[in-house]
């Protein structure tokens, strides 16, 4: 898909994802997740997107959950639910945080969905204030 030694091709690179998702290699599901959710070599489809991404996060794929937790948030192929966000975002970044790229992402996302809905527990929020200081 990134055309690396070779002509970029997204509609070859979906039949080996397709391949791989097949035998439930959870990174070729979350990226054809991504291809749909995109529009890479493919009809944007942000149904077939989160089909994907859910069987890449069954599986305990971060990226595929973190993708998931955005379309939840957004309402982009499922209906906008930002307690199922938070638990997804909240979960991904609890296992990144160590990651440099995340954390320059998802304490904003993160707290974007905090503001839209108040916590159910002191341990949600104990899980904000360490990730901002971070």
């Amino acid at each position: 898909d990134q055309g690396l030694g070779v002509k970029q091709d997204y509609s070859k690179a979906r039949k080996w994802y397709e391949k791989a998702a097949k035998q439930e290699y959870a990174r070729a599901q979350s990226t054809l997740g991504f291809m749909y959710d995109q529009g890479h070599g493919v009809k944007q489809d942000y149904s077939k997107a989160r089909e994907w991404y859910e069987k890449a996060a069954k599986q305990g794929y971060a990226g595929a959950q973190c993708n998931l937790g955005f379309m939840y948030e957004n309402g982009q192929g499922v209906k906008q639910d930002y307690s199922k966000a938070r638990v997804l975002l909240i979960d991904f970044y609890s296992r990144r945080k160590r990651s440099y790229q995340y954390r320059l992402i998802l304490p904003h996302q993160i707290i974007h969905i905090r503001s839209m809905q108040k916590h159910e527990n002191d341990e949600d929020e104990y899980l904000f204030v360490s990730m901002k200081a971070q």
